[in-house]
């Protein structure tokens, strides 16, 4: 539900105007009347007996949710709230503990929260049930799912019946031994909300964010302009159930969040989770663009297990001696005629100087000593995980257009011929080339996304701790998934059950 916030505000230490605040979720917009440029700013307002501060990064461009004509609209980074109407006292000295709602965690959870029980003959009564705190992390910072009582409330009809509600609410709660700033707070909620959507198959937002600050016993809220959704376009998620449930895992679930915690502060692998949870949020992307972006990653990732990234000081160190060994053994007179011949039928005016001379010696060591081709990571990683991408490749290869073309090739050549496919189509896109052989065709695009998104999950998984055989059963029964893992169930297995 989108709230709107239209009132006098002032900027911090400056003038005021009309200001309107928008909050849907994780999305949050601010714009204003203000008359002048957008720069980075603070904006204080009240509303009835909710007093907010806006902090904002410099202009953005509205959209249709604004109710101002002609608006100078503001890039939020966050929002802090008060309830209780005072913005005199924005003590932001250091947070020591945060608090927020996952709204599909009580679907994955699986347990009932209140009960209704029969106390005397037509006489029934609802009852708040205990539910154990579930601890991921015992410090730094203690993190936990603890159950909160949000509301109760009694209807009475006319014929003197009555009903009572209660809802209780699964919270996430994080307490510091040391304060922390605002960004290091996001970024620890970023981290449990990648976990769990991880393990629940897809998640909205997170609702109801407050935090306590040192030395200060009232709450504050915390409004985002992030967006921390994982697979929420995809609502046949909604219907069919998560991915896992807690019972499956709570034997080692804190190992778990505590291996992932350890790979989201890895900087090794930042940049390459970021692309994958940015793909899969609300972000409306292209095809075209999936499969780019997770072609990116897989080749990065590789990359950086093998320890390629290491080895590119000890080629740049080696290339020296190699270029200059190269360029004895290979420019003899008999060497300058015939590679003077070949490059001749490019350009007729190549002349092997020495400039000449070293560059191509150069291009040969490099490229001996530094390529590994992507058809090469990709096998690899395919090998570790199920090779999904081989058991996927003759059923997308013969959904080509051209595949009657390839009829008397065997199933092993068509297999290669796809991981083959994938390394060009990435090259296509990313280094807008020409040559459009080995060109996947869109019909094919789309379940090749899908397998390179089930291996991509199934070595997040694997950062996680999971042994081999419980992230199988967790893929394949993916809801979106499932087309391409299926060949991973085994005779007598079912999906993971709602308790």
């Amino acid at each position: 539900m989108i709230e709107k916030y239209t009132s006098l505000w002032h900027k911090e230490n400056g003038m005021s105007g009309i200001g309107e605040l928008i909050i849907d979720g994780n999305s949050t917009e601010f714009n204003s009347r203000f008359g002048e440029k957008s720069f980075s700013s603070t904006y204080v307002g009240l509303y009835g007996q909710r007093a907010f501060k806006v902090f904002t990064e410099g202009a953005t461009y509205p959209n249709n949710k604004n109710s101002i004509d002609f608006p100078e609209s503001h890039r939020v980074a966050y929002v802090l709230m008060k309830n209780n109407g005072c913005i005199s006292n924005w003590n932001m000295n250091g947070i020591k503990g945060v608090t927020f709602e996952i709204p599909e965690l009580i679907w994955w959870l699986g347990f009932k929260t209140v009960s209704l029980i029969s106390i005397q003959e037509n006489l029934q009564c609802a009852v708040e049930l205990r539910v154990p705190e579930i601890l991921l992390k015992d410090q730094n910072p203690r993190t936990a799912i603890i159950t909160v009582n949000e509301s109760m409330s009694v209807t009475t009809w006319a014929d003197d019946s009555s009903a009572v509600t209660i809802k209780n609410i699964p919270t996430i709660t994080m307490a510091y031994e040391s304060a922390k700033d605002i960004h290091s707070i996001i970024s620890d909620i970023e981290c449990v909300m990648q976990f769990f959507g991880l393990l629940i198959g897809s998640i909205s937002y997170a609702k109801n964010i407050q935090l306590f600050l040192e030395g200060n016993n009232d709450p504050m809220w915390l409004l985002l302009n992030h967006d921390f959704s994982y697979n929420a376009k995809l609502k046949y998620h909604i219907f069919n159930g998560p991915s896992t449930y807690y019972y499956v895992l709570k034997d080692k679930l804190s190992n778990y969040y505590d291996s992932w915690r350890q790979f989201y502060c890895d900087n090794t692998f930042t940049l390459l989770r970021q692309v994958y949870f940015s793909v899969n949020s609300k972000r409306i992307i292209s095809i075209e663009e999936a499969f780019l972006e997770f072609m990116r990653f897989l080749d990065g990732y590789h990359a950086r297990i093998s320890g390629d990234e290491e080895k590119n000081q000890i080629i740049k160190e080696t290339n020296n001696e190699a270029t200059k060994k190269i360029k004895e053994l290979l420019f003899c007179d008999e060497g300058i005629a015939a590679i003077e011949t070949i490059m001749k039928k490019v350009d007729s005016n190549w002349k092997c100087s020495s400039k000449r001379k070293q560059e191509v010696a150069k291009w040969i060591a490099a490229g001996y000593l530094g390529q590994t081709s992507l058809t090469y990571r990709l096998h690899e990683l395919d090998k570790d995980y199920f090779e999904i991408i081989e058991n996927n490749a003759l059923e997308i290869e013969r959904n080509s257009y051209w595949f009657t073309q390839h009829k008397t090739e065997t199933d092993s050549d068509i297999i290669e011929k796809y991981f083959s496919d994938l390394a060009d189509t990435r090259n296509f896109y990313s280094h807008y080339k020409l040559d459009t052989k080995g060109l996947l065709e869109t019909q094919q695009l789309y379940p090749t996304v899908n397998v390179l998104k089930a291996l991509i999950w199934s070595i997040l998984l694997n950062h996680m701790g999971m042994d081999k055989d419980l992230i199988r059963q967790i893929i394949q029964y993916d809801n979106e998934l499932y087309e391409q893992t299926k060949f991973l169930i085994k005779e007598g297995e079912k999906r993971f059950e709602h308790p």
